[in-house]
């Protein structure tokens, strides 16, 4: 079967068009949220509340130390959990792992108390982190927005202490 010249065009120009689609959204979705053209969806959630677990200072509210929160060996273990939560050549990142560390706690201190491990551990906050994009991957997140969205909402549910 050969296949005329007009239709290999019409096929370069729609692999050409999704290829571009899918490495260039994230980028233009942040241009488009930097310049207020379109609502960033995770800047709603996590700015909507005043008792964000997600801050890695909310649990300084209900203790001094954090040392009641969580033992050190299970922030150690959490934190490690959500870093290495990497699938796919480091590329594809797991939000089942995440939010498995997060369901081991009760409260939105204990959750805030693990961001603010994560913090101390890896020099980024965990939100920034998750929706940034890993080394090998330039033009997509570590997670998705329905992931971080999915992370948030259930945070926002636990009571707060």
């Amino acid at each position: 079967m050969k296949i005329d010249d007009g239709t290999k065009k019409i096929i370069i120009w729609g692999v050409g068009l999704t290829l571009a689609y899918f490495l260039l959204k994230n980028p233009i979705d942040a241009v488009l949220y930097k310049l207020g053209i379109k609502k960033d969806p995770l800047l709603d959630k996590t700015k909507t509340t005043t008792d964000n677990g997600l801050d890695p200072n909310y649990w300084k509210k209900y203790t001094n130390n954090g040392s009641s929160l969580i033992s050190d060996d299970d922030l150690s273990k959490y934190v490690d959990l959500i870093y290495n939560s990497n699938q796919w050549f480091n590329i594809h990142y797991d939000i089942s792992q995440v939010l498995s560390a997060f369901k081991s706690l009760s409260t939105k201190a204990q959750a805030s108390y693990l961001c603010y491990g994560f913090l101390n551990e890896h020099g980024e906050e965990l939100l920034s982190w998750m929706s940034s994009s890993p080394p090998l991957a330039i033009f997509t997140n570590r997670f998705t927005d329905d992931d971080i969205v999915t992370l948030i909402n259930y945070v926002n549910n636990l009571p707060n202490n």
